[in-house]
């Protein structure tokens, strides 16, 4: 009788809890179709716990308990994690809780600044110095005003400024079961309202993958680079809150000269990227999820069709400011109702409304971002009201724009061979490289029995395994560093053997993403 009434008390605490938790999601769906989105709804439950609850409950979870949740709901978190635990990728920033001193750093970020509140925002707390903020004023006057929303208990009551960095961004996710992660391909997002990348901040327009799993302007390096950053938050995760980060962990990053930096961290799918990728997912979504689970998750578990996709939100015309309301919306001349995910959206008998945020998104496939991108467009025409999409998202014009603004930034990407014999006229090979327009990857030493120098600032250093007899042995272990590492092109510190058409093949066939490089390699070694 005791074991049943305990059986029995089990129960009624499991449906009590699923209740609660389905009421207030009913309650905050509702809110969030009116004005926020159904992203925010997740962030919030996150934010409060529910993964805590629903563990305690024995309930298997695919989701981060609420202080590793932190990563996305605390900005200030997740910035002072990565430089406790050094972690590649950090900007400088500095927390403020009142004005007091913030006129002073942005100062010393030389105006180059980036303002966000440092609580949950709705992907709208972002304002960027330059462009949102036309000058110190106007950032001044944003500080404020979040400090305003805190105090009236709006918002959070404090905020994060940082050093803004140029350059491109795009987003990594990765399952993870605490220890292990297995990665998605690489997947950029669009901001901005409108075409161009102009208007205000939004929940995100629309993104596009390549068949590659490398988008066109970023390098195997960048992508190595941000899969590592990912491995290594949540490592240290783990070891500052002594327990795993379980679900998605979804960093996004700016291609940068100087190579990959985080924006920002957020604990769960991203949208609209998610729509991109589960639309590419051949693997087994609830295979993988009992993988985060049970905490056996690996990489051969999560698999990804080898296609394009591009994502077109319809979103309500004066969006996302002054949106319209209760409007009809017609979707019935979709030709892939597969591929059409309704956001906010309300039913009214039989006619779909829109609700004041996005709206409604498709997806479209294709061999080539360029393919999937025309099918996009052919789909997202079909829906109908008082709409508006961007119709540059994934195409070509936008794409060349980005790989010609990357290309610009990071002007030839060179490795260094040294002997290591003179530190100094390393660096002044490195000064060298960067004034004539270079960035400088890496050092490379040859000799084995120097002490490597710790990474520096803009560069990382590495040293061949084993002393080289012959120039082919030299040749071997320098392929090898680059193919490990994902480096550019050697430039040489002083006359060396590395001369080959073996080498020089090597590099043709592994930078086709940076041609301009090989050939001046081989121009000057021919």
């Amino acid at each position: 009788n005791v074991y049943l009434l305990g059986c029995m008390f089990y129960i009624f605490v499991c449906a009590f809890f699923m209740m609660f938790f389905f009421f207030q999601a009913e309650d905050g769906i509702r809110d969030a179709q009116e004005s926020r989105g159904l992203g925010d709804v997740y962030k919030r439950q996150l934010e409060a716990g529910v993964v805590d609850t629903l563990e305690e409950a024995r309930f298997g979870v695919v989701g981060p308990k609420r202080r590793l949740a932190m990563l996305e709901t605390s900005k200030h978190y997740t910035r002072e994690l990565m430089h406790k635990h050094m972690i590649p990728g950090r900007c400088r920033f500095k927390h403020f809780t009142s004005m007091e001193g913030v006129s002073e750093f942005m100062d010393e970020l030389g105006l180059e600044y980036v303002v966000k509140d440092d609580g949950l925002c709705g992907g709208k707390g972002v304002k960027v110095s330059g462009d949102h903020l036309k000058d110190k004023e106007a950032g001044l006057e944003e500080c404020e005003r979040i400090l305003r929303k805190g105090l009236a208990g709006e918002g959070s009551s404090s905020l994060v400024i940082e050093e803004k960095l140029v350059g491109q961004e795009f987003s990594i996710m990765s399952f993870c079961d605490g220890e292990h992660l297995a990665h998605m391909p690489a997947v950029q997002d669009h901001k901005r309202a409108y075409d161009g990348d102009e208007g205000p901040n939004t929940g995100g327009m629309g993104s596009y993958t390549d068949a590659s799993g490398i988008l066109p302007w970023l390098t195997p390096a960048d992508v190595k680079a941000a899969r590592d950053i990912n491995e290594k938050v949540a490592k240290a995760l783990l070891e500052e809150e002594g327990a795993g980060y379980k679900g998605v962990l979804y960093g996004q990053f700016m291609a940068t000269k100087h190579g990959v930096n985080v924006i920002e961290y957020n604990a769960r799918f991203g949208d609209p990227e998610a729509l991109n990728l589960m639309a590419l997912l051949d693997s087994d979504l609830i295979t993988i999820c009992q993988g985060i689970c049970q905490g056996t998750l690996t990489q051969d578990l999560v698999s990804f069709k080898p296609v394009a996709s591009v994502c077109k939100y319809k979103v309500p015309d004066g969006y996302p400011e002054h949106p319209v309301k209760g409007e009809p919306i017609d979707v019935t001349n979709i030709n892939f109702p597969q591929l059409l995910y309704l956001a906010s959206v309300d039913k009214d008998g039989e006619i779909l409304r829109e609700c004041g945020s996005r709206t409604a998104a498709v997806v479209g496939l294709g061999e080539s971002i360029g393919e999937a991108e025309a099918a996009a467009e052919a789909e997202v025409q079909r829906i109908t009201g008082p709409l508006f999409h961007r119709k540059d998202i994934g195409a070509s014009a936008s794409l060349k724009a980005r790989e010609s603004q990357m290309s610009s930034l990071r002007g030839v990407h060179v490795s260094i061979l040294a002997k290591g014999d003179d530190p100094q006229n390393v660096a002044a090979l490195v000064n060298q490289v960067e004034q004539n327009g270079g960035t400088v990857r890496a050092v490379i030493y040859e000799n084995n029995v120097m002490t490597v120098p710790e990474q520096g600032d803009r560069h990382q250093c590495y040293q061949l395994p084993a002393p080289h007899q012959d120039q082919a042995s030299l040749e071997a272990s320098v392929c090898s560093v680059l193919e490990d590492h994902c480096l550019s092109l050697i430039h040489i510190s002083e006359p060396t053997r590395l001369l080959s058409i073996s080498y020089a093949v090597f590099c043709l066939k592994k930078k086709k993403h940076h041609k301009e490089c090989t050939y001046e390699y081989i121009k000057h070694t021919s």
